[in-house]
């Protein structure tokens, strides 16, 4: 028993326990995918988000795993990103939130600025394995 703990309780939306019990009763644990980069949620300078039309916020790339899916698909360190497959990315939980297991090793499509210029690409997201 822990003190002072008494009363804390911890809930787990129904949504993505379905999801998280049907990942593991198919493939033993949680598949997620990854783009191989360290990120931050930043405010997008107002600028941008007038000129595209983007939400106030977005993530900013800052480190690449070397040979990951975002080096591979040509982004750098700096570039913003703000759109990943249909989803707005407004930051990292709404990145994370979009790298499910549905994105493992599927070609889609990215938009980043880089130098203030919008770009768009794809990725292909590689599958987290888990650390043993």
């Amino acid at each position: 028993m822990i003190y002072g703990a008494q009363g804390i309780c911890f809930a787990v939306a129904s949504n993505t326990g379905l999801v998280v019990i049907g990942e593991i009763i198919r493939h033993g644990r949680v598949r997620r995918a990854y783009l191989g980069i360290v990120a931050q949620t930043i405010v997008l300078p107002g600028r941008f988000a007038r000129e595209f039309g983007e939400a106030s916020h977005a993530v900013r790339i800052g480190g690449l795993e070397a040979n990951g899916p975002a080096a591979l698909a040509g982004l750098r360190e700096g570039d913003i990103l703000l759109s990943l497959g249909n989803s707005t990315i407004t930051g990292i939980d709404d990145l994370f939130r979009s790298l499910g297991s549905e994105r493992i090793g599927c070609e889609t499509p990215i938009s980043f600025l880089r130098e203030g210029k919008l770009h768009q690409t794809s990725i292909w997201a590689m599958e987290r394995l888990p650390l043993d």
